[in-house]
């Protein structure tokens, strides 16, 4: 992972994902609330997601909190192994967002 206070814009990021937990994935254009846009995977399962976390504040004791608004899911061919490292591609340009696992577009 790549971690830097420099504002990006437009990127591609790509590289090799390895999840050893209940769920992993990819973070990026994070701000300094810990919001931002994630893409979600989880080991043994098909389902990919699109997530953009906005920050709030919690209504019951006005803690900082987050919104999770789910903006695209997809349906890989198959399931996520792991342990196992998978080749990803992310292409941010502007608002597009498209992510490819194993040569599989998933998210566009």
């Amino acid at each position: 992972i790549v971690a830097t206070r420099d504002d990006h814009g437009d990127l591609v990021f790509e590289g090799m994902l390895t999840i050893d937990a209940a769920s992993g994935g990819i973070g990026f254009r994070l701000d300094d609330q810990g919001g931002g846009y994630f893409i979600t995977l989880h080991p043994n399962r098909t389902l990919v997601t699109l997530e953009k976390w906005l920050p709030t504040i919690d209504p019951f004791d006005d803690r900082p909190w987050f919104k999770v608004v789910t903006l695209q899911e997809a349906e890989a061919r198959k399931p996520f192994d792991p342990g196992r490292a998978h080749r990803f591609h992310l292409l941010c340009v502007g608002e597009y967002i498209e992510f490819s696992l194993d040569d599989e577009l998933l998210i566009a």
